[in-house]
């Protein structure tokens, strides 16, 4: 066997399968399974004993170590654990009906035979470590293959005890092999490393001495290994089988055995949590290990089989509710968002196993495993360390895991904890990757490579045949191993123990902690992009957060919104209060020194110095609008400073900005003003000190915060809320589709609440169908609260749309179009054409591909798009849209985390071409502060809303925002 070495039950499991959101059953018995479920787990059963079958060597009886992909070349090696794994496999397989009962006592008799013509080790009773299986010999004379191997003898022992409660017939064959086994010859009390007033069983013995630097120990003329199993991996089946069979004292044996590393025991991954208790004498350092908001007890490599094996024979959670009752579901868990949240494989389950490069190796989750130098889940080596209070620092998160290489048996032996999750993983490994052939599934698969290690191992299937009839016959193997004395011995032992194990702090799901993840990573950016000198963000920074790759420039929008950033950060923990209040008011303070006209701020600044950075100065309605939603927040967020804010604000006059005469009875806002008229020949009106820009902002974009704002403030008239188009009336053929609607009345006002029609939705569209448009103002206005019937029932709608073009319209795979960095360069507006009113329209892809539906009396339709060309999707869109679809949303970014080069020290990159690969590695303070504000407000239950709607907002915006009406609809 092949690894690395070591220096009340229904409510608590209840409740832990609750916390962790696995699927498992309360008492973690296997349920009735569905049929479909069944029938899919017996045709695994199947071919996986069709692999142990090609296994058996015909002249001996004697299983092989591993046999290849077409299963007709074996190993000529074995040993201990393939004949235990086989005697447990055989009985399997006459329990779940791919067998006889004759036929499986005939090959049961047959290995029995074979195993008692074998030499041993006289004064142990132990079988040697290789053993060639073709002719029952050992494999060669040289140390190695007569090494005695304590855990591999104790599955043979494991076998031997399923076997005979199986077969009761056999029982004069099984005793003589069974009973000879003294585990008292790897036994020692007191041994070093054990817990105070315990023992550990040795590693083993060499009746050959090593001869080189392997490192040995002679007691009483015997050579041992130096190491102890003291971690609780799948080496404690040799304390458990000791136990069971009353060879070594209970209490010393299984409380002997670390939990974790002492305190203070700086050789270790992480500093350990726990208190220190007592049992049988026996002084236990209750120690976890902390991930992902969770504590669980780890085991030396962090893998599913040193977790999980044992517990194919032990109903360690039923005998153990306070202790592996709570930890296993946990366990699986961690392995769970390892694969699948935090590395973005799109697969888990880590286990030693083949390497599909060559070789055998230890997989496991590095965060969660004992040894300092870790175990690893992908072929690249990816370390995580936490660091260690007084030994040694933490060091960075890693940016990116490499290519991750998951075990099907891993999957197997989380079946008991997370059927669904388990049955689903398998699924995707056997649809997405060659990894199932004539004996089952092989033995592991790099993912990112698609690699496969294309061998059966009688170890690791015969785990996999042990998980599947536990499930599909009802735990045959934990009743025929526990019956009798092992259930006296062992029961009482678990039954008294309570690990420092615990679900997930503050009630953290998994979702939350993704999304924490991100939004540390988001507010990393944020943080990179401040000048020192002045408090202000730079409006983009490189992919590699340098300080010389940030932008000389920086807007009021970008001010604004990293002052809701650092309200994020604080109230996600992520800074102090005093780092907060000291970030914003410097922000403040700064602002207060800014050259501004009338209280309103010029677009361009150099964050550096503060000094205005355009040769036009111009002064943003919909710009200033976002930095007076940031003064808004800061002036809730921040008490101390809200004089501060609000001077800042109650200067900012929007009524700057407001032309009665652009719609009657409404008005509009103009796009903005310049101080100065422009030489250059651009299109501006002059007007009371000021030109203004010629355009107005008449559709339903992410501009409406000025208004919002306006109304708010008593700046501007509530009836400027229905100025926007909705969609242009059915008789303007200057828009992308004639809509459908009619006009109701507010405020004394005829209001045209026209809809698009989109794949059988119908939705109020904005310009150019562009996410940040529909979306941004969500971040601190609750529309769809209080508009429960127009903005209620058209953002998810308008989020399926988007979701519904990018995964089946044009098939990218991907899913979220708004205005972006361009990968190819520069910056460009990305949309779902369809449902932008522009004619000009916002496209999906690099290609430009246009829809036209036509417009019934001015134009033609024009035919669909045959194919569409390189999507380009930005992050940020995703994260505007979880509120209205969360899982898609994070399922989302996990793809484009997963399959493209997309997320950096920073977090998600600004934008991706998912066809062409094609991203660009920078982040824009806009874009990087609403993604940072969507995620703050799921994890806060929605801080920054409030901020923003304390007083004037829900006084003057809300009452108004009800009226309306619309006609969206899925």
């Amino acid at each position: 066997m092949r690894r690395f070495l070591t220096a009340t039950v229904l409510t608590v499991l209840t409740a832990v399968l609750l916390a962790t959101g696995l699927s498992g059953t309360a008492a973690a018995v296997p349920a009735r399974l569905p049929d479909a479920d069944r029938a899919v787990l017996t045709q695994y059963a199947a071919d996986t004993w069709k692999s142990l079958e090609a296994l058996v060597a015909p002249e001996t009886g004697l299983p092989a170590s591993y046999v290849n992909a077409d299963l007709t070349v074996r190993s000529h090696q074995t040993g201990p654990t393939p004949f235990g794994g086989y005697l447990w496999s055989a009985t399997t397989a006459w329990r779940v009906g791919l067998i006889g009962r004759r036929a499986a006592r005939e090959r049961v008799e047959r290995t029995l035979d074979a195993l008692g013509r074998l030499d041993y080790h006289r004064p142990t009773g132990m079988f040697y470590r290789w053993y060639d299986p073709y002719t029952g010999g050992l494999k060669d004379a040289t140390p190695a293959s007569t090494f005695l191997s304590s855990v591999d003898n104790a599955w043979t022992a494991v076998g031997l005890m399923v076997v005979r409660n199986a077969f009761p017939e056999l029982r004069g064959k099984i005793s003589p092999l069974l009973d000879r086994m003294d585990f008292r010859a790897f036994w020692q009390d007191g041994a070093k490393g054990a817990n105070e007033g315990g023992g550990l069983m040795r590693g083993g013995i060499w009746p050959v001495p090593p001869g080189d630097a392997t490192c040995t120990e002679k007691v009483n003329g015997v050579d041992y290994t130096c190491h102890f199993y003291g971690a609780l991996g799948e080496t404690r089946m040799v304390t458990y089988v000791a136990v069971a069979l009353g060879q070594v004292p209970g209490a010393k044996a299984y409380y002997g055995q670390n939990r974790t590393l002492a305190p203070d025991d700086c050789g270790q991954e992480q500093k350990p949590v726990g208190r220190y208790r007592t049992y049988g004498g026996v002084k236990v350092w209750e120690g976890a290990y902390t991930y992902r908001g969770m504590r669980l007890v780890p085991n030396w490599n962090g893998s599913m089989f040193e977790a999980m094996m044992p517990n194919l024979f032990v109903p360690e959670e039923r005998w153990g509710p306070r202790s592996w009752g709570v930890n296993h579901p946990l366990w699986v868990r961690a392995q769970i968002e390892h694969g699948l949240d935090e590395a973005g494989y799109g697969y888990w389950g880590f286990s030693p196993s083949n390497n599909p490069a060559g070789g055998y190796r230890a997989y496991g989750v590095d965060a969660i495993g004992m040894g300092a130098d870790g175990a690893y889940s992908d072929q690249d080596r990816t370390p995580v360390d936490t660091g260690f209070e007084g030994c040694r620092p933490a060091q960075p998160e890693p940016v990116r895991f490499g290519d991750g290489t998951v075990t099907p048996h891993a999957s197997f032996l989380a079946l008991r904890y997370a059927p669904r999750e388990a049955l689903d993983n398998l699924a995707r490994l056997k649809r997405d990757f060659d990894v199932y052939g004539p004996g089952g599934f092989y033995d592991s698969v790099s993912v990112k490579s698609g690699q496969v290690a294309k061998e059966y191992l009688t170890l690791d299937q015969s785990m996999v045949m042990a998980a599947l009839g536990n499930a599909l016959a009802g735990d045959h193997l934990r009743d025929y191993w526990s019956l009798g004395r092992p259930a006296a011995r062992i029961r009482p032992l678990l039954a008294a123990e309570e690990f420092s194990a615990a679900p997930r702090e503050q009630g953290w799901s998994a979702d939350e902690v993704t999304l924490r993840r991100y939004a540390a990573d988001t507010w990393r950016s944020l943080d990179a992009m401040v000048e020192p000198a002045t408090g202000l963000p730079a409006d983009n920074i490189g992919g590699d957060l340098a300080p010389a790759t940030r932008n000389k420039s920086t807007s009021p929008t970008n001010i604004g919104l990293y002052l809701w950033s650092v309200a994020v950060a604080r109230d996600t923990g992520m800074i102090s209060e005093a780092d907060a209040v000291a970030r914003a008011g410097k922000v403040l303070a700064t602002l207060a020194t800014l050259a501004h006209h009338q209280g309103m701020y010029y677009n361009w600044y150099n964050p550096a110095d503060g000094q205005v950075a355009q040769k036009y100065p111009f002064l943003s309605s919909v710009d200033n609008g976002w930095l007076a939603a940031g003064l808004m927040v800061a002036r809730n967020a921040f008490p101390g400073l809200r004089d501060q804010a609000q001077a800042l604000l109650s200067r900012m006059d929007f009524r700057l900005y407001y032309d009665p005469a652009a719609k009657p009875g409404t008005g509009l806002l103009r796009g903005g003003a310049y101080p100065a008229k422009p030489d250059d020949g651009r299109c501006v009106v002059e007007g009371q000190g000021v030109w203004y820009t010629c355009n107005h902002y008449a559709g339903l974009g992410e501009t409406r915060i000025a208004a919002y704002v306006g109304i708010s403030l008593g700046q501007l008239p509530a009836e400027l809320y229905f100025g926007p188009w909705r969609s242009l009336p059915d008789t303007t053929c200057g828009q992308e589709q004639k809509p459908v609607g009619s006009y109701r009345t507010h405020l004394g006002l005829q209001v045209w609440t026209g809809t698009y029609g989109y794949r059988g939705m119908r939705l109020v569209p904005n310009a150019g169908g562009s996410m940040f448009e529909a979306l941004m103002t969500t971040l601190v206005v609750p529309e769809e609260e209080w508009g429960a019937k127009s903005w209620g029932r058209n953002h998810p709608v308008f989020v399926k749309a988007q979701i519904e073009h990018g995964l089946t319209e044009a098939g990218y795979g991907y899913w979220g179009f708004s205005p972006a960095n361009n990968p190819a360069g520069g910056y460009r507006a990305y949309g779902v054409d369809e449902i932008g009113f522009s004619t000009g329209g916002y496209f999906s892809d690099q290609q430009n591909t246009a829809v036209d539906v036509g417009f019934e009396g001015c134009r033609p339709a024009q035919p669909r798009p045959a194919t569409w060309g390189d999507g380009v999707v930005t992050p940020h869109a995703a994260a505007l849209a979880y509120r209205y679809a969360p899982r898609e949303a994070l399922d989302n970014l996990a793809k484009l985390r997963r399959n493209l080069d997309s997320y950096g020290p920073g977090g998600f990159y600004d934008a991706i071409a998912v066809k062409s690969g094609q991203v660009s590695k920078r982040y824009l303070s806009l874009d990087q502060g609403m993604f940072l504000a969507a995620a703050g407000n799921a994890l806060t239950g929605d801080k920054l809303r409030a901020y923003f709607t304390a007083g004037e907002a829900e006084t003057k915006l809300k009452p108004v925002m009800g009226l309306e009406e619309w006609e969206s609809h899925p």
